[in-house]
């Protein structure tokens, strides 16, 4: 259909516009028009990715589940058990694995890409494998929960989120007073954090 309205543009032009050439052939204005179309499709099907090539695909894949690692030393995965009974639990990968086996137990949000390889090591059925690229703590056993790294601020200490954004810690736990530069989570209030974590050592 594309193909068809561009050669009826092209005969529209023709009438229109005085003095238009009749020697094109038909094949030359069929490759002209295959040509645009192609490169039209291409567009539609590619963009650019965050901080990748202007061809790379741009659609990331997010799902916020419960973290667990199961198998036996040496052997381990770690797997991700949506709050959704519906929704199957995945095997996480990638480069970000090693920080989220810290998040064993918690309820995170993990951004990334599903792929079509399946981990029967994992479990029976072999689920599916996420590569994780990032995460973000939400919950520790129902109770809110926030992740970040932890800075000085001014007389007291306040988590740097992973969009910017800056959250003021009432009282910081001592247990976390030498951990300024990691990342870490806090579970409840601010003010008075019911629970606390280290995800990442300052490097």
């Amino acid at each position: 259909m594309a193909i068809r309205r561009a050669l009826l543009m092209t005969g529209a032009a023709c009438v229109v516009v005085s003095g238009c050439r009749r020697e094109a052939s038909v094949p030359a204005v069929l490759d002209a028009v295959t040509d645009t179309v192609t490169a039209q499709t291409a567009k539609m099907t590619t963009g650019t990715a965050p901080g990748g090539d202007a061809e790379s695909p741009v659609a990331l894949d997010t799902l916020r589940g419960v973290v667990q690692i199961v198998g036996n030393e040496p052997v381990t995965s770690v797997l991700l058990v949506p709050r959704d009974s519906a929704t199957a639990p995945v095997v996480l990968r990638g480069d970000a694995l090693s920080v989220v086996r810290q998040a064993n137990g918690l309820d995170v949000m993990v951004q990334g890409q599903r792929t079509a390889e399946r981990d029967v090591a994992a479990s029976p059925g072999g689920p599916p494998v996420f590569v994780v690229t990032a995460f973000t703590v939400r919950a520790a056993d129902g109770v809110t929960a926030v992740d970040g790294t932890l800075e000085q601020h001014g007389p007291g200490y306040a988590l740097r989120l992973a969009n910017d954004s800056v959250r003021v810690i009432g009282t910081l736990p001592l247990a976390l007073r030498d951990a300024v530069g990691a990342r870490v989570y806090l579970v409840g209030s601010l003010n008075a954090p019911s629970s606390w974590g280290v995800l990442q050592r300052r490097e």
